[in-house]
């Protein structure tokens, strides 16, 4: 009953409010890329014969990708033959989908949670086994998928109380949804408790680790560093200051923090990679406006860096350009917009700075903090801190080092996590061989 009332509201709610859409695409030409994806029209898509499992992966953003990366790598190494299917919501998660996962994997805009989306993309796709990465949950393509046959499971989980509380709203249907997945591997113990306090089997959660603090070992961070430093025309003594995934407000609270080390750190650099690209113009009215001069990355690389301020232009770059940095910001942390993955930034062996704003990696924050992350409570505490470090060389040295192996203790949930994927991949294989020899 709770699935037929929801089948009925996203049907009208689709009825009433696509003709619209499709007039403002029209007159804006927004939205128009991906269009038949999102509606589950999948034509390109060649299912494998002879037995090869088909896997589809969703993953709502770009932090979900990044980790759907890593769990990409890791099972067309172990089933090569494998189809990947890599879905994602926005067009900006699907550039980097292909630009990370492009030659592993079939990357494609996810399909509306429409019954006759859902319908058309399970018939196209015909997956297998479906992961569905930390709390995405679309009952109608979750509906579809078991009647399908697919094999569900539920990896990276991860609930905020906020979000508990919401789906305490509907506990019956979350219950149903949820105990439709063979596996849930939740992130922490915490999450363990709120899915299972919404209906979920305890049997059936494992608590593994979070796959995003499970990044791989820089195969030469040295050489990555040096790579870098040598394109952005750095040399070897200029200190640099990478500012990752910032958000409105935070690149004016950066650009006092570069006017205030310029004397005590001579010669620093600063970049700023914004979350998000779009906001790129509105990042230099602000630097404009301030009189301060400044380039893009892809400019810089192109003609060769000549300004001290650098702001990231370009999708994919961050995680190695941290390798570049002497002092690392993750932002959405000094602004209330729940952190960023400071784990990924540790792994370089760099000391990470971050805000109090860190709700949404909480657990990543206590792992580092002490033990190569640095928590300062606002732009004049950020630049104390980085000039400290600057000034005493051997705290600055124990607290890189720190940062590394805190970052290498996280290694191992990916494999934690694939374990049942790879039992189940296993029997899937041999029932399609046994399938396709009779």
């Amino acid at each position: 009953m709770t699935y037929a009332i929801y089948r009925l509201l996203t049907r009208l709610l689709f009825a009433l409010t696509f003709p619209g859409f499709l007039i403002y695409s029209g007159i804006t030409g927004r939205h128009r890329a991906g269009l038949r994806q999102r509606l589950g029209f999948y034509n390109d898509i060649v299912i494998p014969v002879g037995g090869a499992p088909v896997i589809w992966i969703h993953g709502a953003s770009i932090g979900e990708i990044l980790a759907a990366g890593i769990l990409t790598a890791k099972i067309k190494k172990k089933f090569p033959a494998a189809l990947l299917i890599l879905s994602t919501v926005t067009a900006q998660g699907l550039e980097i989908a292909r630009k990370q996962c492009g030659t592993m994997a079939k990357c494609i805009l996810a399909p509306l949670d429409l019954p006759g989306a859902a319908a058309r993309a399970v018939a196209a796709i015909r997956p297998d086994l479906y992961i569905c990465l930390e709390t995405e949950l679309w009952p109608n393509l979750l509906s579809r998928l078991r009647a399908n046959n697919t094999r569900l499971f539920l990896l990276n989980g991860r609930l905020s109380e906020r979000s508990y509380r919401r789906y305490r709203l509907v506990k019956k249907f979350s219950r149903e949804i949820l105990n439709g997945f063979e596996i849930i591997a939740t992130i922490t113990d915490a999450d363990a408790d709120r899915f299972a306090g919404l209906g979920a089997d305890r049997k059936k959660i494992k608590v593994t680790g979070n796959i995003k603090y499970d990044p791989p070992e820089p195969v030469s961070a040295a050489a990555t560093r040096e790579e870098w430093r040598r394109q952005l025309n750095l040399g070897d003594d200029r200190p640099v200051l990478v500012a990752g995934s910032t958000h409105t407000g935070e690149e004016e609270m950066l650009l006092e923090v570069f006017h205030g080390l310029q004397d005590a750190l001579a010669g620093l650099v600063l970049i700023i990679a914004p979350r998000h690209l779009r906001r790129i113009d509105e990042i230099r009215e602000a630097l404009d406006g301030a009189g301060t001069g400044y380039e893009l990355l892809s400019t810089a690389i192109r003609k060769g860096r000549r300004a001290e301020i650098i702001i990231v232009d370009t999708v994919g770059e961050l995680a190695e350009l941290y390798a570049a940095a002497d002092f690392i910001f993750c932002g959405g942390s000094l602004v209330p917009r729940g952190g960023h993955n400071i784990i990924e930034a540790a792994i370089w062996g760099t000391p990470v700075f971050y805000g109090p704003c860190m709700d949404d990696f909480s657990d990543a924050g206590q792992l580092l903090e002490g033990h190569g992350g640095i928590m300062v409570k606002n732009r004049r505490e950020l630049a104390e801190r980085i000039k400290e470090l600057f000034q005493k060389p051997e705290i600055y040295a124990e607290t890189a080092k720190a940062a590394r192996l805190t970052a290498r203790s996280q290694q191992g949930a990916a494999a934690r996590q694939l374990a049942p994927v790879f039992d189940a991949l296993r029997t899937i294989c041999s029932n399609n061989a046994a399938n396709n020899s009779t």
